[in-house]
């Protein structure tokens, strides 16, 4: 089998650019195929059959209460298992651009506040 070449384009976006919200859209838009990838584990568990339904904008209180700047929610997804039962996994995806010293901090807040509101297992992504 032969060796693959694939030269790709340099893309400059503006100085303004919201890659937070370019990345929203790509795992909204492509968020079965984003599973697979990134947490293939979980996409064998996931009856995508049953629809997948993305709660950003009903949790925002809840979650992102304190957050500061921008107040858009991260992607929080509610899905369905094969397995039959009637539970969910909310699985918060965090898109991380940059060095934050209270990342970790964050994640586990999120976390928290996610389980203490539906006492629901949750698999938590970050990028």
């Amino acid at each position: 089998m032969g060796e693959v070449l694939v030269l790709e384009k340099r893309v400059s976006y503006s100085p303004g650019t919201d890659y937070d919200a370019l990345w929203k859209k790509i795992i909204s838009e492509l968020f079965e195929e984003f599973i697979l990838f990134f947490a293939p584990d979980l996409y064998e568990a996931i009856d995508f059959g049953k629809g997948i339904v993305f709660l950003e904008q009903e949790l925002h209180k809840v979650i992102i209460k304190h957050k500061k700047g921008k107040k858009i929610a991260d992607k929080i997804v509610k899905v369905s298992l094969k397995n039959g039962e009637e539970k969910y996994v909310f699985i918060h995806i965090e898109i991380q651009g940059k060095k934050d010293p209270d990342f970790s901090k964050r994640m586990f807040t999120y976390f928290y506040r996610l389980f203490d509101r539906f006492q629901e297992n949750i698999y938590s992504i970050a990028i």
